[in-house]
């Protein structure tokens, strides 16, 4: 028990006990091994798409091909919808609501991230993960935001990834594939049981959703830490390479999207094309090195952008947008603002400990874990002045309105800069209230759009353009 203990926590320990009483038996064998032939035997399963899980070849950095395992997608929605209640109340529902036919496609959402389980603190985490979800966009907003709602097409590990030839944008391409391959082409319909009866139904891509740094290696852009920056930009440029106006470029601070030259679908496909053109005609690798600098993007011959059949299937700017809460909630704008906000706070006297004694006052409802809940907790460890506040995810989604209520409620004659600083974060309030809101609705890019400038100027006015983080991503949703 002592070794259970060790490995699981409180609530996982109550949930695997629930499990186990819920079917009322304790399998006689239960050694590692036992549980993977059982893991595999659960997942042998044959459909008319196949097998549900399905090999692709990726080829290796020595030139050898390896076999990749990875769930189909045809194969998995046709299992599902014929044997998971849910995944047939999302599909019933989708279909009395949306019309679906060859001329009327449904969408795929495609999420790609990193999964990192394990120790968070270990120098080399050998357990990392490069994983692909996928779903139905007609499911709607608020199913999308469930987590059941989301296939697993499959998990790589981050070491096995870096082994092939431009990595992880060789995998993403054969991702993409599978959802479009002869053993079960979405694209051309498959066969799923919508209200009880067998219906044809067709796909195509319609999202692809990422942090910066997933899309960065999906599609080898530069990146936030290249010279031009940007997926989504063709003049947009790190300020430090450019403090001064320098022709067209605009520096990555700039909050005015006006200003900024927008790529297209095709105008990232003439960058490629040319990287391409100039590699063959052999220039050497230092003017090579600095083209890729210049435009942006690495040359990956073995990558999504060049391969010429799935540019009719995969739209690199049209198709793909940074996952605002990835942007806001995981180490993201919110955090920045917190921090640089709390030392405002602690310079007019409002210190930490006032904060977690606000925030422990209240009843906190159980969808955020209660009497238990992580998030009024968030302000008990005492964070330096130079050091970024910490929390996860859902503490902080849980966590903004309540600081926006201590700001409201017992800030009282603030000086100046806390009086900026509490409106900047007013501002950033009403992005994550449109964001949450758009689970049950739409946001409308005009009005959302306003709200992020709004928020990006007063951000931007009080401060060193040194502590403007990730300012330039958020346009692109």
């Amino acid at each position: 028990r002592r070794v259970l203990f060790r490995s699981i926590s409180q609530s996982g320990l109550s949930e695997v006990l629930t499990a186990i009483k819920k079917t009322g038996q304790i399998p006689e064998a239960t050694s590692k091994a036992t549980v993977k032939r059982r893991r595999e035997d659960a997942v042998s399963i044959e459909t008319p798409y196949g097998s549900l899980i399905q090999m692709m070849k990726a080829e290796t950095l020595e030139g050898t091909f390896i076999e990749i395992p990875y769930c189909s997608p045809a194969a998995l929605l046709w299992h599902t919808s014929r044997t998971c209640h849910r995944m047939r109340e999302f599909l019933d529902s989708a279909a009395a609501k949306h019309e679906n036919s060859l001329n009327s496609k449904w969408k795929l959402a495609v999420y790609l991230d990193e999964v990192s389980p394990g120790n968070q603190l270990k120098v080399h985490n050998r357990r990392k993960l490069q994983a692909c979800y996928f779903s139905i966009v007609e499911f709607g907003g608020y199913n999308l935001s469930q987590e059941h709602a989301w296939c697993v097409l499959a998990c790589v590990r981050t070491d096995l990834v870096n082994q092939l030839k431009d990595g992880l944008t060789q995998l993403f391409k054969l991702w993409i594939k599978a959802f479009f391959c002869e053993s079960g082409n979405l694209s051309a319909g498959i066969s799923l049981q919508i209200n009880g009866m067998d219906r044809m139904m067709a796909f195509s891509l319609g999202y692809i959703v990422a942090d910066e740094a997933a899309i960065k290696h999906a599609f080898e852009n530069k990146g936030a830490a290249g010279k031009m920056l940007c997926l989504f930009c063709q003049t947009t440029i790190q300020k430090r390479y450019a403090p001064a106006v320098l022709g067209m470029l605009v520096p990555h601070t700039e909050v005015d999207h006006s200003n900024l030259i927008l790529h297209t679908d095709h105008s990232i496909w003439q960058v490629v094309d040319h990287l391409h053109a100039e590699y063959m005609a052999g220039l050497s690798k230092k003017e090579f090195s600095d083209l890729e600098t210049r435009l942006g993007f690495n040359y990956t011959p073995h990558g999504v952008l060049l391969d010429h059949d799935l540019r009719a299937i995969v739209r690199p700017i049209s198709q793909t947008c940074f996952d605002p809460m990835h942007i806001y909630l995981v180490a993201g704008i919110w955090h920045r603002e917190v921090s640089l906000l709390m030392n405002v706070l602690a310079a007019d006297g409002y210190r930490q400990p006032s904060l977690h004694d606000f925030c422990s006052s209240f009843i906190w409802p159980m969808i955020h874990g209660g009497a238990s809940c992580p998030a009024k907790n968030s302000f008990r460890k005492k964070k330096e002045p130079d050091a970024e506040f910490k929390c996860g995810a859902s503490e902080a989604l849980a966590l903004y309105p309540v600081l926006r209520a201590f700001l409201v409620h017992q800030v009282e004659q603030p000086s100046a800069p806390l009086r900026q600083a509490i409106e900047s974060y007013y501002r950033l309030c009403e992005v994550l209230d449109s964001l949450k809101a758009a689970t049950v609705g739409t946001i409308a890019p005009a009005v959302f759009t306003n709200q992020i400038e709004a928020h990006l100027t007063k951000f931007k006015a009080p401060r060193s353009v040194n502590v403007v983080a990730r300012v330039h991503v958020v346009y692109y949703f």
